[in-house]
């Protein structure tokens, strides 16, 4: 719709074809109009001013012809026609704008439900709110204690309950070169049964006296042992410490999330205005609901009271015992264990 006339534009083959095209004809008929003699035609790729083409009008019918097209290049007319010929698409406006609400609205509404269901599911109850420093460890085993605070059994937190065992006298750690040997030298039926698992993960379920385990062998058997341990006790701590199991909560979005982002990925290759706008709202949708996943996990009221418990101990030991861990990590420090670590 030009100020002066109206105009009828149309690219014939498109510029989207791998292939060349020798010639590329058009004709086009108009029964109840006449077309001004004003008549143009452009060849090339997109935005091309070329005009390697002829057209002309017999009639009411006008012809186009272009010879020896390049791949992507494409033969397109504009014709003219006196001024109110052509009406304007009532909704061309409404689909134009259509597509920006469809690929902000979505997302938009995503985000609206996973920070009600954040709200309602996933954010822990209100504790304190205040962290004090606490003085005496708790009554909690270092495994439950690290999943509380990580919400999962890190590799640290298994490391350091093999730690807390040597020191309460179960296991005896031997350095030989760069390796390492656990020896099990006290009965450790009556312990919890997160220790009791870390236990028969580093030696056998019988768990006998005298027992001993390289950890350069076992090193790739241990792995496999750390995920079932890691699986099992987060069950237990589900139990009382959380309203469910974190892991089942972060692998349930970050699954429902990926495929949100599979969906967009396959709707986008349809390649049509819509299906663009709807690709990037459903990838905008995946990837919000995977960025929430971390944060679904809820504790219970006792959940949250340990893990204040413990930022208050981390605190104290942060600050007071700094120098002291310092002291007893080093080699001096060591010689008052007597060889055992």
């Amino acid at each position: 719709f030009l100020d002066s006339h109206d105009e009828f534009y149309w690219d014939i083959n498109g510029t989207s074809w791998l292939q060349p095209f020798d010639i590329v004809e058009a004709t086009i008929s108009f029964e109840e109009v006449q077309p001004q003699n004003r008549l143009l035609c452009y060849t090339g790729g997109f935005g091309s001013k070329e005009s390697n083409c002829s057209i002309q009008m017999e009639g009411n019918t006008v012809k186009a012809r272009a010879s020896d097209l390049d791949p992507n290049e494409n033969l397109s007319v504009a014709i003219a026609f006196d001024k109110g010929i052509f009406a304007k698409d009532q909704w061309y406006t409404v689909r134009n704008y259509a597509r920006y609400v469809i690929a902000a609205g979505i997302p938009l509404v995503v985000l609206g439900a996973m920070v009600g269901l954040w709200v309602k599911r996933g954010r822990d109850p209100e504790g304190r709110g205040v962290i004090f420093p606490q003085y005496v460890p708790p009554t909690l085993d270092v495994v439950t204690s690290g999943i509380i605070l990580d919400e999962k059994l890190e590799m640290r937190t298994l490391t350091a309950q093999i730690l807390e065992l040597a020191i309460s006298g179960y296991i005896v750690i031997h350095q030989n070169g760069k390796d390492y040997e656990l020896e099990l030298v006290k009965n450790a039926s009556r312990l919890s049964k997160a220790k009791t698992s870390v236990i028969e993960m580093l030696f056998s379920s019988s768990s006998a006296v005298g027992e001993t385990v390289n950890i350069k062998d076992k090193k790739h058997e241990l792995y496999k042992d750390y995920r079932q341990v890691s699986k099992e006790q987060l069950k237990l701590a589900s139990k009382k410490y959380f309203t469910s199991n974190p892991s089942t909560q972060l692998t349930k979005y970050l699954l429902l999330g990926g495929l949100t982002l599979f969906i967009g990925f396959f709707v986008f290759s349809a390649n049509t205005w819509w299906s663009v706008s709807l690709a990037i709202a459903t990838i905008l949708s995946g990837v919000i609901i995977m960025s929430f996943a971390k944060a679904m996990p809820s504790r219970t009221l006792e959940g949250v009271k340990q893990r204040e418990y413990l930022l208050g101990l981390k605190e104290y030991i942060s600050l007071a015992e700094k120098d002291r861990i310092k002291f007893h990590q080093s080699p001096k420090g060591l010689k008052h264990l007597n060889g055992k670590y």
